[in-house]
């Protein structure tokens, strides 16, 4: 059984997640990486780790990029490399700080170069603004050579594969898993889920009914199969059997990964009346990604305990649903 977490650690954590690597956390907290890396996500300190910059780090761009010539230029990466940050971090700070500014242009009082970029009062004026240049560039330079509805060749379709696996290959692992794991932050924060059912509706078991429910605070469920263990929960914890219960309340990341299932949400997290954490995951069919996730579960988190309410145990609780309210 893991050890629980103290509010103290939760604090250290949403203070520090910015400014500490996951690996410095976890020699702070005595934790290892992986539970700090799903404690973050658990407790919503989920942004990414943000380069620190100083006022040092500043005045050795700000140098530099004074000191640079229409003629000689300004190596960007060797000044990333001599700072410590990435090159995109670099040229982010560059920009806010006002360096970027077209040759020719005079230098305000600061010695900066003022933009050119054009400035809009609201976001909305600069989509219009933005809308009204492609359209105007679509008018004036239709598809290249009247290309609309040609497609590549099966050779052309080769060729473009052969080098995208080429360039997959050239990556190293970690490479590879931090791709994969951008990729997975990203659809969960535009979706919520890392694995989105595209093109169909939210629930991907039409035979489900999702819906909120007023019995049970006006909360989400995509089944009647989890509002009625919910509602079993609640049985339970009006015997006393269970202290509570909460509804996809964590979310563990499996690392190394580039494909397949790459993070996990449980439907219920429990808490016995000792105290001890148990999540249930309610299966009505066990697909195969979600066999998936229970593999990679046993593998990545051994110590996390996980039950299943498949069919068997569902309908050995739906004996007791004349004593449970509002059963579906």
């Amino acid at each position: 059984m893991s050890t629980p977490w103290t509010p103290e650690e939760d604090a250290f954590i949403t203070d520090h997640f910015r400014a500490m690597s996951i690996k410095e956390m976890s020699t702070h907290l005595g934790r290892s990486e992986g539970a700090i890396r799903t404690r973050r996500l658990a407790i919503g300190a989920s942004g990414t780790w943000k380069f620190q910059w100083t006022a040092e780090k500043e005045e050795q761009i700000r140098a530099a990029y004074a000191a640079r010539t229409h003629k000689d230029g300004l190596n960007q990466q060797a000044l990333a490399d001599a700072v410590g940050c990435s090159l995109i971090s670099l040229q982010r700070k560059a920009r806010e700080m006002g360096l970027t500014g077209q040759w020719g242009t005079l230098r305000d009082e600061q010695g900066r170069y003022p933009s050119r970029r054009p400035k809009y009062a609201t976001e909305d004026d600069r989509r219009k603004a933005q809308s009204e240049r492609l359209q105007k560039m679509w008018q004036e330079r239709p598809h290249p050579r009247g290309a609309t509805g040609i497609k590549h060749t099966d050779e052309a379709r080769k060729a473009m594969g052969a080098a995208s696996r080429r360039y997959w290959e050239s990556l190293t692992p970690e490479e590879r898993t931090a791709r994969a794991r951008r990729a997975v932050m990203t659809k969960m924060k535009r979706h919520g889920t890392a694995g989105p059912v595209y093109g169909k509706p939210e629930n991907a078991y039409s035979r489900s009914r999702g819906g909120k429910r007023d019995d049970l605070g006006g909360m989400y469920f995509r089944s009647a199969w989890e509002a009625n263990y919910a509602r079993y929960l609640n049985w339970l914890m009006d015997q006393d059997d269970i202290k509570g219960w909460e509804y996809e309340a964590d979310t563990f990341v499996f690392e190394g990964y580039t494909r397949g299932a790459m993070t996990y949400r449980p439907d219920f997290k429990v808490t016995e009346k000792d105290g001890r954490v148990v999540y249930h995951e309610v299966k009505g069919w066990m697909d195969g990604p979600s066999k998936t996730r229970l593999k990679r579960m046993a593998k990545h988190y051994p110590d996390v305990e996980v039950i299943v309410i498949g069919e068997p145990e569902y309908r050995a609780i739906a004996k007791w649903k004349d004593m449970i309210p509002n059963w579906e």
